[in-house]
């Protein structure tokens, strides 16, 4: 603590700032299924959409190409892939994963049809989210056609 009418060195504040910030996230509990990385800290798992991508024109049933990285094999059965279609969202739907990598299917809804900002979401079966900003990714400006 700094008495009032201190002068204080921002320059040397900041760093210990952000170490405090550091440290206080190591206490974490890990992600389930998390791998862990050489220096023997565990990474959260990330999310990558390869298609659809922004922009794109997408025929109903929507197929959408996904790769998960950072967690084992084994524990993909705990996470599905959560959509929200819209912002804000008009529908929100859970896909089951079947591996690491690989095609989801959204199924066909009359809702979906017109152009649509979709967000993914990787979340675990209880419906919770890991702590990782890298489990979120919006696709923006894709038109759906089709539909029942």
């Amino acid at each position: 603590m700094v008495a009032r009418g201190t002068k204080v060195n921002r320059r040397h504040v900041l760093p210990g700032l952000i170490a405090a910030f550091v440290l206080a996230g190591c206490g974490a509990s890990p992600v389930p299924g998390a791998t862990p990385t050489p220096s023997g800290a565990t990474s959260g798992p990330s999310l990558r959409i390869a298609s659809p991508k922004e922009g794109d024109s997408v025929q109903q049933p929507v197929q959408v190409e996904y790769v998960i990285t950072g967690i084992d094999a084994d524990a993909i059965q705990q996470y599905r892939l959560q959509v929200m279609v819209g912002s804000p969202p008009i529908s929100t739907t859970e896909l089951a994963l079947t591996g690491l990598d690989g095609t989801a299917v959204l199924p066909a809804d009359k809702l979906l049809t017109g152009r649509r900002d979709l967000t993914f979401t990787l979340v675990r079966l209880d419906g919770t989210t890991p702590t990782n900003p890298a489990l979120a990714v919006t696709i923006r400006g894709v038109t759906i056609t089709g539909g029942r």
